[in-house]
């Protein structure tokens, strides 16, 4: 995705529908719990519904996103496992091979490694976005420099 078709999706997006919100609201208001008995998960799906315009949510496509990464601290010295731990472990999640994927299995979710900075060639397990091949090391850059996301969003 470029900058231009980034730009043009964000143009076409809508305010919140709040009339959805407070159908919503008054939904979960209405069910024998004490008011605000949820907390956050109430007000995020009030969110939710404000966002999609209709207080009833279809949740039935759920996934878990798993962002994969070296962070730069193995070449520090200061990892008790090497890069190929983090590889190791994205294969495992793409083969549904991890006791999170079993979890994620019986609350009907998808698993979804995503290859975020993984050092290496990247593997054959559906990575998305990938901005590049390992993390630098983290005294060597300041945080949240925005060097990196943008090439993920480029490519997811």
């Amino acid at each position: 995705m470029t900058e231009t078709e980034l730009a043009a999706l964000c143009a076409a997006i809508t305010p919140p529908d709040e009339a959805a919100r407070a159908a919503a609201h008054a939904h979960w208001a209405s069910l024998a719990k004490p008011l605000g008995g949820l907390g956050r998960l109430e007000t995020t799906i009030e969110d939710a519904a404000a966002l999609t315009g209709s207080a009833k949510l279809d949740i039935s496509r759920r996934a878990v996103l798993v962002l994969c990464a070296d962070n730069g601290v193995v070449a520090q010295g200061v990892s008790q496992t090497d890069s190929s731990v983090t590889r190791a472990v994205a294969e495992n999640l793409a083969a549904r091979r991890t006791s999170g994927c079993r979890m994620a299995q019986t609350a009907r979710c998808e698993v979804v490694p995503v290859d975020m900075g993984i050092a290496g060639d990247p593997g054959g397990y559906g990575h998305r976005g990938r901005p590049g091949p390992g993390r630098p090391r983290l005294p060597h850059r300041p945080r949240h420099s925005g060097l990196h996301p943008r090439p993920g969003y480029e490519q997811g």
